[in-house]
């Protein structure tokens, strides 16, 4: 990112990736994922290109339910992230590769 990104007066959302435990091989486990939205709309990421992994929600500030640790969203694409909250994902395994874009509050 450029200067001129980082000071535009409209950018409101912000996502970073942790790298976790790469000894295993392919795909990257326990790496997580922070994506933040100060927008007043939803805004959709795009999850890293070639993770080859699931994806598992361990927060949304945007649910009103209890989010179960044990639901993978596997293959996902894309996660929408609700206005003024935050998705905390974490990359759990290989992907089966039968889902794909799903909403984290699902």
């Amino acid at each position: 990112m450029s200067h001129q990104d980082w000071v535009k007066p409209y950018t409101r959302s912000l996502g970073f990736q942790l790298g976790g435990d790469s000894s295993e091989g392919e795909g990257r486990e326990g790496d997580l994922l922070v994506l933040l939205n100060a927008y007043s709309e939803p805004i959709t990421y795009r999850l890293p290109d070639g993770s080859h992994a699931d994806w598992m929600v361990l927060l949304n500030t945007a649910s009103t339910t209890k989010i179960h640790h044990d639901r993978r969203a596997e293959a996902v694409l894309e996660c929408i992230v609700q206005p003024h909250s935050l998705v905390v994902l974490a990359q759990t395994s290989a992907a089966r590769g039968k889902s794909r874009d799903k909403d984290p509050d699902q």
